[in-house]
């Protein structure tokens, strides 16, 4: 995406609204773009459609989530999908629990070093809180150092690397 023009005003997270869908389809053909070169298993850019919305809006009805609009300017600038409900049953390994997951956190490149990363994170870590949750887990791929330094510098840590 490229940066809309004269946007110099903070980010505002706000849930996502029925007309948000193809900025979502963007943002994530636009990471989806970014993390082909680091893993040759992903879908195309241009393969990323409306059904990915419908995936992720399902995903957050069955488990309890939101997807979370960052707009700068009034443009969307990113967007990040919490879901507050996933369980672990105890038939794999790890004891039964219920924990929350933050499924996609993406931020535009042209929106990228203003924070909105780290204010997405952070009214994902506020809401899975206040569903009574002491868990909150994300993915990131091993090459994507800008993700990886803006969770450490979060205090996130390394549990499992696959």
């Amino acid at each position: 995406m490229a940066r809309p023009s004269g946007v110099n005003s903070a980010a505002v997270i706000r849930e996502f609204a029925a007309g948000d869908a193809e900025a979502v389809i963007a943002l994530i053909r636009e990471l989806q773009a970014h993390e082909l070169p680091f893993n040759r298993h992903l879908k195309p850019a241009e393969n990323i459609g409306p059904w990915y919305v419908e995936r992720i809006l399902a995903d957050c009805e069955k488990f309890d989530g939101v997807v979370l609009m960052a707009m700068a300017g009034g443009h969307p600038a990113g967007c990040a999908v919490l879901v507050a409900a996933m369980v672990e049953t105890g038939e794999q390994e790890e004891l039964p629990h219920t924990y929350a997951v933050i499924s996609e956190l993406v931020v535009s490149a042209w929106a990228r070093g203003r924070g909105i990363g780290r204010a997405l994170l952070s009214e994902c870590e506020r809401r899975a809180r206040n569903a009574g949750r002491d868990e909150l887990r994300l993915g990131v791929l091993a090459a994507n150092g800008g993700a990886r330094r803006l969770y450490a510098s979060a205090g996130y840590s390394e549990v499992k690397i696959r």
